[in-house]
């Protein structure tokens, strides 16, 4: 007969053999569920010099920099369904001005099905948070805003040329850190679209967006748009998304008026060969400045990028932008233009480890005597990605 302590001691034992039986269940289980998944990470460190660092319109503050930064992005692989999540950090520390210094970074989490969206009904949604220094050309000063929301768009068909497309945007800026405004904007676009050929499609496209800013009294916008959508491939070497329409615009509270014209918005790529492309984008509209006014801005951006071969690979931006404030006091016929120059050259010495040279220029000139900035800033990095 078996003693009562041997019972205990058996079923110690076969509970003990029934959990290893089950982790090693659960952990190849668990292998097999992250089968399909893959990481990549970017570690950078460097430093530069900025002739502007706090982004001022009275000739600015120079200094030198030290930066570090990592970010990663785990994703799903081998799959017909995106699905990633992106985070990053980065801190920046100045030579003799402690007092700026500053730690930036974000989260962003991404979903599609399919991955490739040409041709096919597919969705796709996101959802994000940053917190991103840089100068703002309306307050005339460096600020770090966290900007934050979720979109979603997609598309139907319900034939092979003839479906719905629709899309909703929700985001928050909020600059009480830098006791500015938070403005908040909701955008909702719906629209019919048809295939001219199967790599080309055209949409018509209705859409509205409400915006609020809690400056001083406050103040709500309600934008009314119509237009045409072109998306997919316009040429046998040029793809991208293109807009034309008509924007009715109104603004009540603080800053009461009405604006109607048009408005062109376009994203086009040009693939040259396999070593040079160039991406052209226009935008024009309506938004809450830092102060809580209202602004539109127009801005071009043109990028380049060629590879050189062995390892060397550069880029180049151009940007000429204008901006035109209302609701600003003593400002309130302020107008800027701004050119934005950037060139880097990078040099892989393999595919993990790189070094990369930069420059970026901002030159901005407004009709207000005083509120001219430039800025100024030069940067050599080294990084590896894994």
């Amino acid at each position: 007969m078996m003693s009562q302590s041997g019972t205990i001691c058996g079923v110690v034992k076969a509970s003990t053999l029934a959990g290893l039986i089950l982790g090693a269940c659960s952990f190849a289980s668990g292998q097999d569920a992250f089968r399909f998944w893959g990481a990549e990470f970017d570690t950078q460190v460097g430093g530069g010099f900025d002739s502007n660092i706090n982004g001022t319109r009275d000739g600015g503050t120079k200094d030198g920099f030290l930066t570090a930064s990592q970010s990663m992005i785990f994703s799903r692989q081998k799959s017909l369904t995106l699905l990633n999540f992106k985070g990053n950090v980065s801190k920046t520390q100045f030579f003799d001005n402690s007092e700026a210094d500053f730690v930036d970074g974000g989260v962003e989490l991404n979903a599609a099905y399919p991955e490739e969206v040409d041709n096919v009904t597919y969705w796709k949604a996101s959802g994000f948070w940053n917190r991103l220094t840089h100068v703002d050309l309306d307050a005339g000063r460096r600020i770090q805003p966290a900007v934050y929301g979720a979109r979603a768009s997609g598309e139907w068909l319900f034939s092979p040329k003839t479906g719905f497309t629709g899309s909703v945007r929700g985001v928050t800026t909020d600059r009480s850190r830098d006791g500015l405004s938070t403005t908040r904007a909701l955008s909702l676009r719906t629209g019919f679209s048809h295939a001219w050929r199967p790599e080309r499609r055209w949409s018509a496209e209705y859409g509205l967006t409400l915006g609020e800013s809690d400056s001083g009294a406050g103040t709500d916008s309600t934008h009314h748009i119509i237009g045409v959508r072109r998306r997919g491939t316009i040429s046998p070497k040029v793809s991208g998304d293109a807009m034309i329409g008509v924007r009715s615009s109104d603004f009540t509270g603080a800053n009461d008026f009405s604006d109607t014209g048009p408005i062109v918005s376009a994203d086009l790529l040009w693939a040259a060969s396999p070593q040079l492309t160039a991406r052209l984008g226009i935008e024009s509209d309506y938004d809450f400045t830092a102060n809580g006014s209202a602004v539109v801005d127009s801005v071009a951006t043109f990028n380049v990028k060629r590879e050189l071969g062995n390892g060397l690979r550069f880029g180049a931006t151009l940007g000429r932008g204008y901006s035109s404030y209302k609701g600003q006091s003593r400002l309130a016929d302020r107008s800027d233009r701004y050119w934005r120059l950037g060139g880097e050259l990078e040099y892989s010495f393999t595919q993990r480890f790189f070094v990369r040279l930069s420059g970026d220029l901002i030159d901005s000139e407004s009709n207000i005597v005083g509120n001219d900035l430039n800025r100024g800033i030069v940067s050599l990095f080294s990084g590896w990605r894994y």
